[in-house]
């Protein structure tokens, strides 16, 4: 015989369900339900996994393509760049072996109408040489302390350089370009 068991009051066998416990038991997912899921997982992987190795190649080909056309166009700028600065230091060399030019520097000028007159005559010559390249924007020429004596554009005669490194270095006797500069009126 099975042993009894007293719970609340009543006795009952053991191995027998009691009408008022509710028992339930865990219900097993259906099979087509697994595989659907199963199957969802893997499109999802897969999907995933596509776009990582497509999303990789397209990137990859997109930088190098990318880079080799930076080092054409820097190429090309710096080719430009130098073509430019090579045709200006010609222009000013030209310029600074022209007759006039060599006259008002050595101060062959003579008399002071003659030497206004030369530098009128040079300052023609550098306004057209400014205006017939759209590279160089402004030329001028100084005197030994480092004072404008000839310009391109008039408004900026008798501005003192003096202290601007462009005008040391040509002073010296090396070919240089200067950046962009203002300097203080003088005299």
């Amino acid at each position: 015989m099975k042993p009894l068991l007293k719970i609340s009051g009543k006795s009952q066998r053991l191995g027998k369900k009691n009408s008022t416990q509710n028992y339930r038991t865990p219900k097993r997912k259906s099979i087509a339900s697994r595989i659907s899921l199963t199957i969802a997982v893997i499109i999802a992987g897969v999907m995933t996994l596509t776009s990582i190795v497509i999303y990789s190649f397209i990137y990859d080909g997109m930088v190098n393509r990318n880079k080799e056309s930076m080092d054409v166009i820097s190429n090309e700028v710096y080719e430009n760049f130098n073509s430019m600065v090579s045709v200006q230091t010609n222009r000013i060399s030209d310029l600074a072996i022209d007759g006039s030019v060599v006259d008002l520097l050595n101060g062959n000028g003579g008399k002071s109408t003659d030497t206004d007159e030369l530098k009128k005559e040079i300052n023609a010559k550098l306004k057209g040489a400014s205006s017939d390249a759209k590279d160089t924007e402004h030329t001028f020429i100084t005197d030994s302390k480092g004072r404008v004596i000839c310009d391109s554009h008039e408004e900026y005669l008798n501005y003192d350089y003096s202290q601007n490194q462009c005008v040391i270095l040509a002073q010296g006797g090396n070919l240089n370009m200067s950046t962009v500069h203002i300097s203080p009126e003088t005299g």
